[in-house]
């Protein structure tokens, strides 16, 4: 299978794959923000932040949604990520998995759904 071999600062952090259906990601981001009850105008408090996320989203037959996380770790200015994209039979265990079961899927998917329709038919 396909795996990403994934280091931080010269350390090898994991090993993520997959080998059923499904995507595998590796995610940086940083985000600024000010707090949603401050006046945008006038300023606010701040918040930053800057992350790197490893996943796997992949489903069964059921159509159940699993969420397998193997880093979800804060980041500094500095930092240096390398991602090896690497040929194997074994990746490392994820540190988390959650299941998101179809019937809630259906029914997020419904309301979404109902939104949408209320703001497009009006």
């Amino acid at each position: 299978m396909i795996g990403f071999e994934i280091w931080l600062n010269g350390e090898h952090i994991c090993t993520a794959g997959i080998e059923q259906f499904g995507s595998v990601s590796a995610i940086t981001n940083w985000v600024k923000r000010i707090d949603s009850t401050s006046d945008k105008l006038t300023g606010g408090e701040q918040s930053e932040e800057l992350n790197l996320n490893v996943a796997e989203l992949t489903y069964d037959s059921e159509g159940n949604n699993f969420y397998l996380r193997w880093i979800n770790s804060t980041l500094e200015v500095g930092d240096e990520i390398n991602i090896k994209i690497v040929q194997t039979s074994e990746v490392d265990k994820p540190i988390s998995q959650e299941l998101e079961q179809a019937d809630f899927i259906e029914e997020q998917q419904r309301k979404y759904y109902e939104k949408l329709k209320q703001k497009y038919e009006n």
